[in-house]
């Protein structure tokens, strides 16, 4: 890490998911914490920021890099990457395809707008799930349909492997 961060791992107590706090993100630094592993995240944004503006509090998704670019980051250089923004793939269901695809392949989100990361949407079921590993470790945590996981007016689809792996994360368009 070149920036310092407070970093709080749920992982150690069994919750698949960790809270990163920090004054200024660095583009390198959230490739390391949550781009080359693609993890789903919570892109928390600056109020009155221009990405806030933009997309609102906060963007769902997982960073998108072009394979020159991954490779370029797994060398350490980064001198011929735009380091100002992030692309963002999103499945959040109250943006419109228009703003997804500007987040995605246009502007993305000013890395300097980046609040906080969390992985909220889990965190807000720990007990939940927690609970349900202590009764059933062997069995996957499963949260859809009318079970889906309800945030910032969306729901989230969510299904943990049993030694902790999130495989399946997506906002769901039509909670019924």
């Amino acid at each position: 890490m070149i920036n310092n961060y407070q970093i709080i791992d749920y992982n150690e107590f069994g919750i698949p998911f960790m809270e990163v706090q920090g004054d200024s993100f660095l583009y390198e630094d959230l490739y390391e914490l949550v781009g080359c592993q693609q993890y789903m995240t919570t892109f928390n944004l600056k109020e009155n920021s221009q990405s806030h503006n933009n997309y609102g509090e906060d963007v769902i998704g997982v960073i998108y890099y072009a394979s020159e670019t991954i490779e370029q980051l797994r060398q350490g250089i980064v001198q011929s990457i735009d380091t100002s923004y992030i692309r963002i793939v999103s499945p959040k269901v109250n943006l419109s395809e228009k703003l997804r695809a500007k987040l995605r392949y246009y502007d993305g989100v000013q890395v300097s707008d980046i609040e906080n990361l969390i992985g909220q949407v889990l965190k807000s079921v720990r007990h939940e799930y927690k609970s349900h590993m202590d009764e059933k470790p062997d069995r996957p945590f499963l949260r859809g349909g009318v079970q889906a996981i309800p945030f910032n007016g969306d729901h989230y689809a969510v299904r943990v492997s049993p030694d902790g792996r999130l495989e399946q994360f997506y906002a769901l368009k039509d909670h019924t």
